[in-house]
């Protein structure tokens, strides 16, 4: 056997086989597989509900809150995570709530457990007294007619 005969051989594997590594992979296409379901209350909290409405019983020994809308009426287990935002406080108490009061209640849902997550008092009941601060915005946006001068 000649000297070429001897490396073409060899050599002529190595290119076959630099060949073949130095191809593309092809694309892997995965299986068709069943769409995952969303996330239901019996696996875990489901965030982002708002639930807006009527301060109906606030109860803060217990840390709930009962609030009714229009159409329904929901209580609110109230943590110590719980933001509760009023017009005067950023850091408010669910005793800073009252009966009448309107809210909007941020909460995450368990199972049949409504935690609130945020409170927002959107206004004062009706015959309560507005926060000092509140009062005098009120009357520095709508100045007496008789008193046009007097904005405080």
């Amino acid at each position: 056997m000649s000297a070429i005969h001897r490396f073409t051989i060899p050599i002529m594997l190595g290119a076959v086989l630099l060949m073949i590594s130095c191809q593309s992979p092809q694309p892997v296409v995965p299986a068709k597989t069943a769409p995952v379901p969303a996330v239901s209350s019996a696996t875990g909290p489901v965030p982002g509900n708002t639930f807006s409405g009527t301060v109906l019983h606030v109860r803060p020994s217990a840390h709930l809150l009962t609030v009714r809308s229009t159409a329904d009426q929901k209580d609110f287990v109230v943590g110590p995570k719980t933001e509760v935002f009023t017009e005067t406080s950023r850091h408010g108490a669910l005793s800073t709530l009252n009966v009448g009061d309107l809210v909007e209640v941020n909460y995450e849902q368990h199972d049949a457990l409504a935690t609130a997550t945020r409170i927002v008092r959107t206004a004062v009941a009706a015959g309560q007294k507005p926060a000092p601060d509140v009062e005098r915005l009120e009357r520095m946006l709508n100045p007496d007619p008789n008193n046009p001068n007097k904005m405080e």
